[in-house]
């Protein structure tokens, strides 16, 4: 009874979020981040290359030679990628409006966001503060001009019980900048962004780990946080070198990584029930 209680529901969810989904402007934003992630997939393997493998054998200035190229890929991708997703947004938003001219949306979409931009921004010269114009800040064009995770439990879920091709794909190619917690490729190419489904464990997840995390370290059973990690370094190794090698914060990481794979779970089930009706609903259009 409670078993077909809960299918109802899962059934339930998966129309309503369907429906929110199919809503014109939220499909062309999806198609926009869709549209980009391969971008995100190149950053992430450059931002991975250069934080974790160049500096295991080179440092100082060979390090910075070496890493030349990859600061380059993320200038031209991660950093104007707000400027191209304002462009690819009004390219799908015209498409799936089925506006005669795509291109005219896209130059006003760009035109657009350069018009909220700063008309000036603080500089830093030689320890000189001062106000410049005439320039655009990466703050804005890139991806802070987005959105600012934990989604290793929404990887492993995938993995594990998935059937979508395509989610699995994602996955892959996301699993290894993952492990570093390089997650721009799952953020914008599963995508969790403007997904119902799955934004709603995506806020909650974190903010649980956090209110767990938080009432263990102040009832000692893990010490508490004295180090400053990379941002990179992956997880469980990250938990033992911030707690000065704590093993219990290790186990405490593995519980959380398993909780945070229950939760997800059927959040990612009703987000492929969603994909499949709207697969469903497109070939019925396209006939």
């Amino acid at each position: 009874m409670a078993e077909g209680k809960g299918q109802a529901f899962l059934d339930k969810f998966a129309e309503i979020s369907g429906r929110i989904g199919s809503e014109v402007h939220l499909r062309s934003l999806r198609d926009a981040f869709a549209t980009i992630m391969p971008l995100y997939i190149l950053a992430g393997i450059a931002v991975l290359i250069n934080n974790v493998v160049f500096p295991l054998f080179l440092q100082d200035q060979a390090l910075a030679n070496a890493q030349y190229w990859g600061n380059a890929l993320t200038l031209g991708t991660l950093n104007i990628s707000a400027i191209l997703l304002a462009g690819v947004v009004g390219y799908c938003h015209a498409h799936n409006m089925r506006y005669e001219r795509d291109i005219a949306c896209v130059v006003v979409a760009i035109a657009s966001f350069f018009v909220t931009m700063p008309q000036s921004v603080e500089v830093a010269i030689d320890d000189v503060t001062g106000m410049a114009t005439g320039v655009f800040s990466t703050a804005n064009t890139g991806t802070n001009g987005l959105f600012g995770a934990i989604i290793i439990g929404l990887l492993i879920a995938t993995f594990l019980f998935s059937k979508n091709k395509t989610s699995k794909t994602i996955a892959s190619l996301a699993a290894g900048p993952g492990i570093f917690n390089i997650n721009e490729p799952v953020i914008y190419g599963y995508p969790i962004v403007y997904n119902l489904p799955l934004m709603i464990p995506f806020v909650l997840v974190p903010d649980l780990f956090m209110i767990i995390t938080y009432f263990a370290t102040t009832a000692g059973l893990i010490n508490p946080c004295v180090v400053m990690v990379p941002w990179t370094t992956p997880v469980f190794m990250s938990g033992f070198l911030a707690t000065a090698g704590d093993w219990r914060a290790v186990v405490l990481q593995a519980a959380l990584v398993v909780l945070g794979v229950l939760i997800y779970l059927p959040f990612m089930k009703v987000h492929e029930r969603v994909q499949a009706q709207q697969a469903v609903e497109a070939e019925t259009l396209a006939d």
